[in-house]
């Protein structure tokens, strides 16, 4: 007699390691770059975002490692692993609320720059404007090149026996 056997599909463990895989990954990235914001020199950044990917790491590791521990009854073991799950866990909480504060305070700095250049330049644009509302009308084109023409000198070649000169004068 043979028995009907149901093999269990790979399907559900390969999503959940592509979700693990995905939250390490979102975890490192947030870490690193919450770690790298909080230097004030570049060598400060680096060395910040070196210990957030650590960390990152750690988070990932710990948990296997925990159930791995319970499983063989090693307690010590469990309890440095749960230790690290909780400490990487909790800067990694931390460094995502960091993180998101951050850009909003980022957000609203920002606005708050763009806000007052914008006044600023309405204030000059107005200071122009009312500058430009004071001057006199001027004279129409027409006139202005009637003058110019006439300020402008009239040249006649005069040639006589052993002579050429040129001789200029005011229009008429």
């Amino acid at each position: 007699m043979t028995r009907p056997t149901t093999t269990a599909s790979p399907w559900p463990r390969h999503f959940a390691y592509l979700a693990a895989a995905i939250l390490s990954g979102a975890s490192g990235a947030i870490n690193t770059q919450f770690g790298f914001s909080k230097g004030d020199t570049l060598a400060g950044s680096l060395t910040w975002a070196a210990v957030a990917a650590a960390v990152a790491v750690v988070l990932a590791l710990s948990m296997p490692a925990l159930i791995r521990s319970l499983e063989a009854r090693r307690w010590s073991a469990a309890l440095m692993a749960l230790l690290a799950l909780l400490l990487s866990g909790t800067y990694s909480l931390s460094a995502a609320l960091g993180s998101a504060a951050g850009g909003r305070q980022n957000a609203a700095t920002a606005e708050t720059a763009t806000t007052d250049a914008r006044k600023r330049l309405q204030g000059a644009y107005d200071a122009a404007k009312a500058e430009l509302d004071t001057l006199k009308p001027t004279r129409a084109s027409g006139e202005l090149e009637a003058l110019i023409a006439g300020a402008k000198p009239v040249c006649h070649i005069v040639v006589t026996v052993n002579r050429r000169d040129t001789v200029c004068g005011t229009s008429w």
